[in-house]
């Protein structure tokens, strides 16, 4: 008789939409950064100085592989692991970019002293926590 498939935890959903936000609300901040969409509507982007070209690649890299790892995350495939592992360390390189242009005092000053933080620890926390299902054996 197979083994049954594990169950699905009720706080899986609520991480994974969350991320998907996260990431989407990033992706469309890149896209409209990136293209120039609606020039008007200020984002994360613009207030990031135009860092070294490594820097800008692994901000699109952390954006776009965030995105598919919390989808992924959403459907329980193991790939999330890894995804949302490449999604931190790209968006660990982007900000590490922006310490040589950023002025010291821009660090403490709001929104960027709680929004580089927070752009490093979510996609951090997301890997933590999909590493810990795959350990747990609920993703596939």
């Amino acid at each position: 008789m197979p083994a049954a498939a594990p169950l699905r935890p009720a706080h899986l959903s609520a991480v994974a939409l969350f991320l998907i936000l996260w990431h989407g609300v990033l992706a469309g901040d890149y896209l409209n950064t990136r293209f120039e969409l609606a020039e008007d509507v200020q984002g994360v982007m613009a207030l990031l100085p135009v860092g070294p070209l490594w820097s800008e690649v692994g901000w699109a890299m952390s954006v776009w592989l965030g995105l598919a790892g919390a989808l992924f995350l959403l459907f329980r495939d193991d790939a999330a692991v890894l995804l949302l592992f490449a999604a931190a360390v790209a968006m660990l390189v982007a900000l590490g970019g922006l310490w040589g242009v950023l002025a010291p005092e821009a660090l403490t000053g709001w929104p960027l002293a709680a929004l580089l933080p927070a752009l490093a620890l979510v996609p951090l926390a997301g890997w933590l926590y999909a590493r810990g299902l795959k350990r747990r054996g609920l993703l596939h």
